[in-house]
């Protein structure tokens, strides 16, 4: 290795350092964002399940990460936090009973167009792209036995973004989609709350 590569392989590295706090600093702030939020939605919301959206799950242990892709070290790149009141866990559905998915995406460029890990030097520009999250609430039409988590959530695709989305004859999500940045203060978060209320409640007979 010459000295000038080496030079440049230390200031990469001094790069890779910075990039780590800064991507702790977001995990942080999302992760709390998300409950934040469901509490705005509906103060009696509580934690149930958290996913990683795009990416695989987080290799086991005794899995060689060489032989993963490196997204599935990065499960808050693109991740989902539900939510449920208490009086829904039951995997007894009546119509209206509900679930809230808070879904926080880093980069809308990431996308999987084949069976190839993608490579993020073919993104568009990080400036040009977006960091977004979506609010999903998923609610039951008719009565229904199933799991909110491998079978509501699990076996359907994403619900159109902006819009409500018949899943199955039983089920429907709407979804209410908004920029992160927008979110940055307790204003932000208030102001997509109730839009998130407004889009939902009403479908929901509150």
């Amino acid at each position: 290795m010459q000295v000038g590569e080496r030079d440049d392989l230390e200031a990469t590295l001094a790069d890779v350092r910075v990039a780590y706090r800064i991507v702790q600093q977001y995990q942080k702030r999302v992760a709390d964002l998300a409950t934040e939020l469901a509490l705005a939605i509906d103060g009696d919301l509580q934690f149930e399940y958290w996913v990683t959206s795009r990416s695989l799950a987080r290799p086991r242990n005794e899995v060689n990460p060489a032989e993963r892709w490196a997204w599935d070290g990065l499960p808050f790149y693109d991740y989902c936090t539900m939510f449920l009141r208490n009086d829904y866990r039951s995997d007894e559905h009546a119509p209206g009973d509900w679930m809230l998915v808070v879904r926080v995406s880093a980069d809308d460029s990431f996308d999987i167009p084949g069976q190839l890990e993608p490579d993020p030097v073919d993104f568009p520009s990080a400036i040009t792209s977006r960091s977004l999250v979506r609010a999903y609430v998923y609610q039951y039409i008719e009565a229904r036995q199933e799991s909110w988590i491998h079978q509501a959530f699990g076996n359907n695709n994403w619900p159109r973004d902006g819009e409500v989305t018949l899943l199955q004859p039983h089920l429907r999500a709407t979804c209410v989609m908004e920029s992160l940045g927008a979110l940055s203060n307790a204003d932000g978060v208030a102001a997509f709350a109730s839009s998130v209320r407004e889009a939902v409640y009403p479908s929901l007979g509150a």
